[in-house]
């Protein structure tokens, strides 16, 4: 750990330690300050977008900011604080921005570029314990996910909970929201959860793979 993940670490925990509020404000724009000057916030998908990218971008770190304010206690120091910001930053405020700004957007390949297969096969319990996507061929998830060509994630429901189906945990998950989390919206537990995810991405993945094929 370098000097800077110990200052981010101290301000994060520090800040947790407040309810919303002055306090906690100060010690957040102090550690905002710090991941900014720091130049350690990712650029995901620069390629993609170079007329819009600015504006995207823009939206995003404001989307992040006021997360980070208000959800500070999602943090744990067992990461470092820039792992934590870059995950969500790429994986939900990136995308949130994506649709605020260009809410029609496709690409011309069909093909989005937020999550690809082996993401979906691989995703832990807690996306706080992800790596970094493999380069792997980029597949439209969450097109498909909101789709459902298939039926199947619609009618694929947690036992004695048909209003929890697969299609319904999928979107959550993309949205950026952790298992935990889900779980606590849903009122079941998080093993409960995660089993019913496993179990459904057995019959997924197969589904996906002839979705694909062209």
């Amino acid at each position: 750990m370098d000097d800077l993940d110990s200052y981010l670490k101290d301000l994060a925990l520090e800040a947790q330690k407040h309810p919303l509020g002055k306090e906690r404000q100060i010690l957040v724009e102090q550690l905002l300050r710090a991941i900014q000057t720091s130049g350690r916030l990712g650029h995901p998908y620069r390629e993609q977008f170079p007329h819009l990218y600015d504006q995207i971008y823009e939206e995003a770190k404001q989307r992040l900011h006021t997360h980070i304010y208000r959800r500070i206690d999602e943090y744990r120091p067992e990461k470092e604080v820039m792992q934590w910001v870059n995950f969500i930053f790429k994986r939900r405020f990136f995308y949130e921005a994506r649709q605020e700004v260009i809410p029609h957007y496709r690409p011309s390949s069909g093909r989005a570029p937020w999550l690809n297969l082996e993401d979906l096969q691989a995703l832990p319990p807690d996306p706080m314990t992800v790596d970094s996507p493999q380069s792997t061929p980029e597949v439209d998830i969450r097109t498909y996910v909101e789709t459902d060509p298939s039926g199947v994630l619609s009618t694929l429901h947690i036992q004695g909970r048909p209003d929890i189906t697969l299609q319904r945990l999928l979107l959550r998950y993309l949205d950026g929201y952790r298992w935990h989390e889900i779980a606590t919206e849903l009122d079941v537990s998080p093993h409960t959860i995660y089993r019913f995810y496993r179990r459904g991405l057995d019959k997924l993945n197969p589904l996906i793979k002839d979705y694909l094929e062209p």
